[in-house]
């Protein structure tokens, strides 16, 4: 089986706008040159007048700051390091302009589908980490699915994220993977492998203890499916750009026999 080799590249990486971070861009780029890498991204939460709650990401006002920042870094390391700005959104459909403007302004958007827009007005998102229902992690997985129909994305972020709060990988589960997988593998999209969900620990389920994600099954459906991989560590302080979940996640994709992709090709 081939190994993972260290991680030499990150492109899902958090900046202490967003609320719920710590450090600022030259902080983590001095850890990922401590710790040899060749590419770091910067991906963090965007500005969204759909989702207004400034504990989990940065205002509008505040984005000018966040691209300065990650370019200050960026410029001032670049003999050392090749650093990237990009963004990181959910999807909804109702304004295609806001990607493509978001877009213009960094280098490359993922994918961080951390709410389902629900049909009924009454109960508006439903934020991803509490999904309880098998028609909400299908409804999930067709917003990522819409979503990988658009120019506007380059990774898909922790997609098995509907796994959070939901109890097993059931029927629902499954169709749930499979559109995901299906959409990514249409689009050339890689799927993210997340190594934050092995920081969050493990949940007690019908069918015993797990990690809230990344869920074993949902990778062997990507496996199967053929779809690219890429291991991220979603770091929120720069101690965890690169710690020992990292190792952890890189031996589960061994087991799993996943063959990570180490470099990201911007869509634009």
């Amino acid at each position: 089986m081939k190994r993972c080799q260290v991680m030499k590249t990150n492109y899902h990486t958090h900046h202490e706008l967003c609320g719920h971070a710590v450090g600022r861009a030259e902080d983590y780029v001095k850890e990922a040159i401590r710790h040899g890498m060749t590419d770091l991204g910067f991906s963090d939460h965007a500005p969204s007048q759909a989702i207004e709650d400034v504990r989990v990401r940065m205002r509008y006002d505040e984005l000018p700051e966040y691209i300065a920042d990650v370019r200050a870094a960026q410029e001032k390391h670049r003999e050392v390091i090749t650093v990237h700005l990009g963004l990181e959104c959910e999807y909804f459909d109702t304004n295609p302009s806001y990607y493509r403007e978001l877009l213009s302004q960094v280098d490359y958007l993922i994918l961080g589908q951390h709410y389902v827009h629900m049909r009924n007005p009454r109960h508006g998102l439903l934020s991803s980490f509490s999904l309880r229902q098998g028609e909400e992690v299908v409804r999930y997985a067709r917003s990522i699915e819409r979503a990988l129909q658009t120019p506007f994305f380059s990774l898909v972020a922790h997609p098995d994220l509907y796994m959070c709060g939901y109890d097993r990988f059931d029927d629902a589960a499954e169709e749930a993977a499979h559109i995901i997988c299906e959409a990514a593998k249409e689009a050339g999209i890689p799927l993210e492998f997340n190594a934050n969900g092995m920081r969050r620990g493990q949940v007690k389920t019908s069918t015993g203890w797990r990690h809230p994600y990344p869920v074993a099954a949902f990778w062997e459906i990507a496996k199967a499916t053929g779809c690219q991989v890429m291991l991220s560590s979603d770091c929120h302080e720069p101690s965890l750009l690169h710690d020992a979940t990292i190792s952890e996640a890189k031996a589960e994709m061994n087991r799993l026999g996943l063959s990570p992709i180490t470099h990201l090709t911007f869509k634009r």
